[in-house]
């Protein structure tokens, strides 16, 4: 949803540091090894590993969402409610899937 609400080409890309960013914690090994064993773009590694680039920038706002860090937020240039409306949608997206892996279990 950021990378499209960005205009973005690569909008998959955001969706993709999204789900490796825990990787490290998942494995309990150092992001950058993590990375070297994966085929990712010069970008994504940059991004997991340093917070750099766009993918970076936008990953440090997502976590600063998390840690309630509005200042970093900022950053982007998406209008503050235009943030809030992509997290709350984030959400309700998670809690559909979350439901849903729950039922089959």
């Amino acid at each position: 949803m950021l990378g499209t609400t960005l205009g973005v080409k690569h909008a998959e890309s955001y969706f993709l540091i999204g789900l490796l960013s825990v990787l490290d914690a998942i494995m309990d090994v150092p992001m950058l090894q993590v990375v070297e064993s994966l085929p990712l773009t010069p970008e994504i590694n940059e991004a997991l590993v340093f917070r750099k680039g766009k993918l970076g920038v936008v990953l440090k706002a997502v976590i600063a969402t998390e840690d309630g860090n509005w200042d970093h937020i900022l950053q982007l240039g998406i209008q503050p409610h235009v943030w809030r409306n992509i997290y709350f949608e984030f959400v309700k997206s998670s809690n559909l899937i979350m439901k849903e892996i729950c039922a089959e279990s």
